[in-house]
C-alpha cells in the first residue's frame, strides 16, 4: 500500500485468511471469494493519500477502519505473523502478543494439572492415610471413623475432583495430623527451608 508492502505470505493462505485490513479489504473485493460466502465486501472509505505528501505513522490509517492513535504515530514494520507469513500492523501484532500469552498461560495451566494429578497419584499409591496416621494398633472403628470424616471412603475419582476444586481455588486444605491449615504449616517451614538453601546457593 502506498509503495510498501503490508502483508507477506503464501498467496493460499492470504486468500483464505488475510491479516492486514488493506488485504481484508481487497480479498472481500474479489468477486469469486464473495460469491463463497466467506467474507462480507469491505468497503474502504477516504482517497488514497499522495505518495509525496505520505500521512505519518501507518500510511494506512486514514482509510483503515480498526485505525489506533498509535498507528498515526508509528509506521509499523513487517513482522512475524508465523506460518512463513508477516504483516505490516500494529493491531495484529498486538492480537499475536495476546494469542502468544493465552498460550504460555495455557501451557502452564496444563502443567499445573499434570502437577496436582501426580501429586494425588503419588499420596495415594503412599499407603492408606488412616493406617499410616493412625498406625497399625488402631481399632478399625477408627479407621473408619476417620476414613469417613476425610472423605477418604468417596470414590477415588470424587477424591480426585475434590482435591482439584480446591488446589484450583488455592486452598490446601487441613493437615490430617492435627487439623491445621496446610498453608498455615507450610509457612512455618519457609524460614527453615530458606535457611538451609540460601547459604547452599553461595557454597562452591
Amino acid at each position: 500500500y502506498l509503495g510498501a508492502f503490508v502483508e507477506e505470505g503464501d498467496a493460499e493462505d492470504i486468500f483464505a485468511e488475510p491479516l492486514h485490513p488493506y488485504t481484508r479489504a481487497l480479498v472481500s473485493a474479489a468477486p469469486a471469494v464473495r460469491r463463497s460466502g466467506r467474507q462480507e465486501r469491505i468497503v474502504l472509505t477516504g482517497e488514497p493519500p499522495d505518495p509525496s505528501r505520505r500521512p505519518t505513522g501507518c500510511a494506512f490509517h486514514p482509510r483503515c477502519p480498526l485505525t489506533m492513535s498509535r498507528c498515526r504515530e508509528e509506521a509499523p514494520a513487517l513482522r512475524s505473523a508465523g506460518d512463513g507469513r508477516r504483516v505490516a500492523c500494529h493491531l495484529i501484532a498486538r492480537r499475536l502478543m495476546l494469542r502468544f500469552a493465552a498460550i504460555r498461560i495455557g501451557r502452564a495451566l496444563i502443567t499445573i494439572a499434570l502437577v496436582v494429578t501426580f501429586a494425588f497419584i503419588v499420596l495415594r499409591l503412599s499407603g492408606d492415610p488412616a493406617q499410616i496416621i493412625l498406625g497399625p494398633e488402631a481399632a478399625p472403628e477408627a479407621v473408619v471413623a476417620f476414613r469417613k470424616a476425610w472423605g477418604l471412603d468417596d470414590p477415588i475419582w470424587l477424591q480426585y475432583l475434590r482435591y482439584f476444586s480446591a488446589i484450583a481455588q488455592g486452598q490446601l486444605g487441613l493437615s490430617m495430623r492435627d487439623g491445621r491449615a496446610a498453608i498455615d504449616l507450610v509457612s512455618e517451614r519457609i524460614p527453615v527451608t530458606l535457611a538451609l538453601t540460601l547459604p547452599a546457593l553461595f557454597i562452591k
